[in-house]
């Protein structure tokens, strides 16, 4: 009876040394999953703000040759809106919490921007192809669109900006980040209860 209860007690211990390792190796497994997530998230964010910074710089280069060709030509010539399908998955990560306050709002207002961005091109757009089909006059057509193409000069300088000091951010934080992981989403240090 003796050794039947040793018996029994070791192999409870078994057990529980069993699930503790086994316990242990899943946390390490989730924890290099996080920052897997972590690094493919900024990596996605940086990829993004690089696409959006590339179209728009596209864009106002070609606006500056056409500017000088002729002067009646709108502005807007993209259709191609900017995205921010990276920055939308960030804001709505539990990860988020973990971002310093100043990139936080940064992040938001380059959201919101894109947005405002992306709804005026497309009713501006919308527009000038409602005047090509119902053959509108040139000049009543530029009259319709002209406020369209001031508000998509600013938008897009607002959202030129806004990117750039995130980006900036962004790789500052990179740089300060041991290692490099994890970047503006690395969670906070938690601090001691005294």
């Amino acid at each position: 009876a003796i050794i039947a209860a040793v018996a029994g007690i070791v192999a409870l211990a078994a057990l529980i040394i069993a699930f503790m390792i086994f316990y242990w190796i899943s946390g390490f497994r989730k924890g290099r999953r996080h920052k897997k997530d972590i690094t493919h998230l900024s990596e996605h964010i940086v990829q993004e703000l690089k696409e959006n910074g590339q179209l728009l710089d596209s864009i106002s280069s070609s606006n500056s040759s056409s500017n000088n060709d002729n002067s009646h030509k709108n502005l807007f010539v993209q259709t191609e809106e900017l995205s921010n399908s990276a920055l939308k998955a960030a804001i709505s990560s539990p990860l988020f919490l973990n971002v310093p306050p100043k990139v936080q709002y940064i992040m938001l207002k380059l959201d919101m921007a894109i947005d405002r961005y992306n709804r005026v091109l497309g009713r501006a757009t919308e527009l000038s192809e409602s005047v090509i089909l119902n053959k509108v006059d040139e000049q009543t057509a530029h009259k319709v669109l002209r406020g369209y193409d001031a508000k998509i000069v600013d938008y897009r300088q607002e959202t030129i900006d806004l990117s750039n000091q995130l980006r900036g951010l962004m790789e500052a934080k990179k740089e300060t980040t041991k290692g490099g992981i994890g970047g503006i989403f690395k969670a906070k240090p938690k601090t001691a209860k005294k």
